[in-house]
Order: structure tokens, then C-alpha cells, then sequence
């Protein structure tokens, strides 16, 4: 069982009260995930991810025990009184076969995916780069290299969701494929 400890403290220009970068998530944490999940006010969530419904990575207790399983690390933002604000996750998987490529992915490179989720109160705060940059620097340095010489990232990301497309931009990732069912793979 991984101890879950503070890593850093992040801060934005537009965000007064700072967020914590943690290295796992908690059992609480993840109760809240849950209910962020299933709520059917948040738009975002609703509308632009795979974590609801009922296959969703995120639906359940049952369904989150299944996704955590399979080798993710895990990493979370979290407010002052300990709830969950965003997460991140990295885990060795290639990238599908079934989407159009304009850029070709070596599977023997990119042999990472990552997704990332800012809830309601985290959203246009400035801070998901950061996080994600931390997040990214985490597990390098615990795999014994640097960013620059590690396997490659992937993920699928839908192709409406613009506020997530530019948050990826700034942290290095571009689109490598035509879209399918609205969603578009990114790297990098």
C-alpha cells in the first residue's frame, strides 16, 4: 500500500488558496471521485469523458478497484481540507489500433497513456500544466530517468473539449490522429 504524502504546493495568479500535489489518492479521495463522477450537473464530466455510464472507469467502487489494478500511478490535487480537486494517472498501455494516424506512434516508444481530470472548484484556475508537469517529473524520477530519454506519452482525449486540448498543448502533447466517435489520440 502506497503511503499517500504531500509532494508539493501549488499555487496560481488566479487561485488564492493553494492545492496540494499528492502521490496517490485516498480512500476518501476516492469516494469523491466517485460522486464527481456520477454527477450529472458537471457538464464536463458528463459530456467529455469515459468515467460515468455504465462502463465507466469511475462509476462505482467496484469499477474504480478494476481500473486501479491494472498499474496506474496515481496522481492528486487536492484542497487545504483534503478533498479531491483534480487527477492524474500514468500506466503502461499502447496506443489503439482502431484510430487514423497521421503521425506514426512506435509502440516500442510510446508505451505510456496518462489522463487528467480538474474538477469543479480546480477548473480554470491555471494550474492543470503545473500539475501535470509535476505529475510527469514524479514518475520519471521514480523510474531512474529524466523526461527526456523515457518511454513516450499517449492519450485519448475528446476532440470538443477545447479546454483540455490547450491545457495539453502547453505541456508538450499534440493530436496524431484523425478523430474517431469524437474522440482524437495525443502525444508526446
Amino acid at each position: 500500500m502506497t503511503i499517500v504524502k504531500e509532494l508539493d504546493v501549488l499555487r496560481s495568479e488566479r487561485q488564492t488558496a493553494p492545492y496540494f500535489f499528492m502521490n496517490d489518492i485516498t480512500p476518501s479521495q476516492v469516494t469523491q471521485l466517485i460522486e464527481y463522477s456520477n454527477d450529472l450537473n458537471d457538464t464536463a464530466i458528463q459530456s467529455y469523458t469515459s468515467d460515468t455510464g455504465d462502463t465507466g472507469r469511475f462509476r462505482s467502487l467496484d469499477a474504480y478497484n478494476k481500473w486501479r489494478v491494472q498499474g496506474k500511478s496515481v496522481y492528486t490535487l487536492v484542497d487545504a481540507a483534503d478533498n479531491l480537486r483534480g487527477i492524474i494517472w500514468i500506466a503502461s498501455k499502447a496506443p489503439p489500433d482502431d484510430f487514423q494516424y497521421f503521425e506514426v506512434l512506435d509502440k516500442n516508444v510510446y508505451k505510456l497513456t496518462t489522463g487528467i481530470r480538474l474538477y469543479k472548484e480546480a477548473r480554470r484556475s491555471g494550474l492543470a500544466p503545473d500539475f501535470y508537469q509535476r505529475a510527469f517529473q514524479h514518475f520519471f524520477a521514480n523510474m531512474g530517468g529524466e523526461i527526456s530519454n523515457s518511454p513516450r506519452l499517449w492519450g485519448n482525449a475528446n476532440r470538443h473539449n477545447s479546454a483540455l486540448l490547450n491545457t495539453i498543448a502547453r505541456v508538450g502533447f499534440r493530436q496524431v490522429s484523425y478523430p474517431l466517435n469524437n474522440r482524437v489520440i495525443v502525444a508526446r
